[in-house]
């Protein structure tokens, strides 16, 4: 697993860990967003028990989420 930076390449299908949540998601997809001015990402749960939600890559940043 490697830490996400402003040089990560993400792609869809990546797994992305959220480690203060102890959790694993799959990026779903992602998209510019106007409102935001920057790419947001959907994650969806590798487990369907969770629920995914939408992040913006800076925050995938600053909250230290990891990629493998």
């Amino acid at each position: 697993m490697e830490a996400i930076t402003e040089l990560t390449t993400l792609q869809v299908g990546n797994k992305i860990h959220a480690p203060k949540l102890k959790k694993d998601f799959i990026l779903a997809d992602y998209k510019y967003d106007e409102t935001f001015k920057e790419m947001i990402a959907n994650l969806a749960p590798i487990d369907k028990i969770d629920n995914g939600f939408t992040i913006r890559f800076s925050d995938l940043i600053k909250l230290e989420y990891l990629v493998y």
